[in-house]
Parts: C-alpha cells; sequence; structure tokens
C-alpha cells in the first residue's frame, strides 16, 4: 500500500516538472531565434538609413556643383563686364534662384534624416552658412556697374566657397559610410553570437527530450 502511493507520488511529481521542463526548453530555443531576427531587422534598417543618408548627401553636392555652373560675370579685355555663356543677367538670376531653392530642398531634406549624427548636422550647418556666402557673392555679382578687378575677385571667391562646400560634404560621406561600417559589423557580430546561442540551445532541448523519453521509458517498465 505505501509503495503504490510512493509511486504514484512520484508520477504525479514527474507530471508537474516533465511538461515544466519541456516549455523551458521550447522557450530557450524560441527566445534567441527571435533575437536572431530581430538583429537582422536592426541590420537592415540601420543600413538602409546610412545608404539612404549618403544618397542625400551626394545629391546635396551635385546641387552645390550646379550652383557653381550658373554663368557669372567675366572680364573681356575691353574691360567691360558681361554674363558668360551668352546669357543675359535677369535669365542667369533666375536660374541661380531655381538652383538655390533645389539645393535648400535637398538641404531639408537631409536634415529631416533619422540616421543624422549631430557631427553630420555640424558639417551641414556650416556647408549652408558657405552656401548662403555665395548667394551674397552671386548677389553682388549680379551688379554689373563694378570695376573688372572686383568681379574677379568675386568669382574666384566665389569658385573657391563651393569647393570648401563640396570638401566638407565629401568629408560627411566618409563618417557616414564609416559609421554604416561600423554598425554593421557590431550587429552581424551580435548576429554570429546569437546564431551560436541558439545552437547550444537547441542541443540542450533535444538533450532534455532525450531525459524525458528516458523517464517515461523508466515510468512504463516500472
Amino acid at each position: 500500500m505505501t509503495n503504490s502511493k510512493t509511486s504514484q507520488t512520484h508520477q504525479h511529481t514527474e507530471k508537474l516538472w516533465l511538461p515544466s521542463l519541456l516549455l523551458l526548453a521550447q522557450f530557450l530555443t524560441i527566445a534567441p531565434a527571435l533575437l536572431v531576427v530581430f538583429a537582422g531587422d536592426e541590420q537592415r534598417s540601420a543600413s538602409d538609413g546610412y545608404v539612404t543618408l549618403l544618397d542625400q548627401l551626394d545629391r546635396l553636392s551635385f546641387t552645390i556643383t550646379e550652383l557653381e555652373n550658373i554663368p557669372q560675370p567675366v572680364v573681356r579685355q575691353d574691360g567691360v563686364t558681361q554674363i558668360g555663356e551668352a546669357q543675359g543677367g535677369s535669365a542667369a538670376s533666375a536660374a541661380w534662384q531655381q538652383q538655390y531653392s533645389n539645393y535648400r530642398g535637398e538641404l531639408n531634406r537631409v536634415l529631416a534624416s533619422s540616421a543624422l549624427a549631430p557631427q553630420i548636422r555640424e558639417t551641414l550647418a556650416r556647408v549652408d552658412s558657405i552656401v548662403k556666402r555665395m548667394a551674397n557673392t552671386e548677389s553682388d555679382l549680379a551688379g554689373l556697374n563694378k570695376r573688372p578687378e572686383t568681379v574677379a575677385h568675386l568669382t574666384a571667391g566665389f569658385r573657391t566657397d563651393g569647393r570648401t562646400a563640396r570638401t566638407e560634404l565629401l568629408g560627411a560621406q566618409r563618417l557616414v559610410g564609416l559609421e554604416l561600417s561600423t554598425t554593421s559589423n557590431s550587429i552581424l557580430q551580435k548576429a554570429t553570437y546569437l546564431k551560436a546561442l541558439v545552437a547550444g540551445i537547441c542541443l540542450f532541448a533535444f538533450g532534455v527530450v532525450l531525459v524525458v523519453r528516458r523517464f517515461r521509458i523508466d515510468a512504463a517498465i516500472q
């Protein structure tokens, strides 16, 4: 009678802890697998953000190049200033305003990026200050009643500012590329670790299944 009660108690205890152990093994298997999936999503999200930012910076640099390509007053050998490329002053001014508007639009899109680091934002502030100086120079150049030496000086400064702005943007692009590489490597290492953890826990779960199977066989024999 006593042996029968002991056996029933033992079987009841097994019924309680064996399912719990199986549930624990399943949880430990599923949780790391979900972490691997989330790590992959995080990597894709971060990579997409940086790639988009690089593309936006490239377009912003292109708009500055286009600003530089707007025909500026040139000095003829007789000392008279005129607009190059056979364009009138009003046409050149309208072209500048349109291109400057394009620049502002691209800049606003970059500033709205979620992947924008504080250092990149500071670089963009410097670039915008330079481009505003270019705009002031363009306004000065629009008045063609200046002396030839003044026009030549303003034009040279305009070109220099354009190159400086594009150099600043190139530095920003390199920084974003470095951030992209660093982030991708970090997330890849995390994913590799999680995959190894999943493999280990799968082995653990397999061991639990074998233990449970063994206990059930022993219980059936008894």
